[in-house]
């Protein structure tokens, strides 16, 4: 562990490199979500829909979304979203598909 600085320009420096290692990570992270994401939606679309319902309308759904949103500040807020329509089949399908990324 370093020893605490006084400098403020040594301050600065470092907490620029710590920014730079936290947004690399979150980068890594978002990118590592949205590429399992595609991995289970390339499964889910590989489903019979006759197999586990005779009525399938464009209501029913999930969407995820992974990224980053710009509100009224110049800061990123990072994370994922997930949205249900419809029935209560679908949450339960999100919280199995949830499970398996734990």
């Amino acid at each position: 562990m370093q020893e605490p600085t006084t400098n403020p320009l040594v301050f600065e420096e470092n907490l620029k490199n710590l920014e730079l290692q936290f947004d690399h990570s979150q980068n890594n992270i978002l990118s590592s979500l949205s590429s399992q994401i595609a991995e289970i939606s390339n499964s889910l679309n590989a489903l019979d829909p006759t197999s586990y319902s005779k009525n399938i309308s464009s209501m029913y759904g999930v969407g995820l979304s992974v990224g980053y949103k710009h509100f009224f500040t110049k800061k990123k807020i990072k994370g994922f979203a997930i949205t249900c329509f419809m029935t209560m089949a679908i949450v339960i399908l999100v919280l199995w598909v949830m499970a398996l990324l734990v």
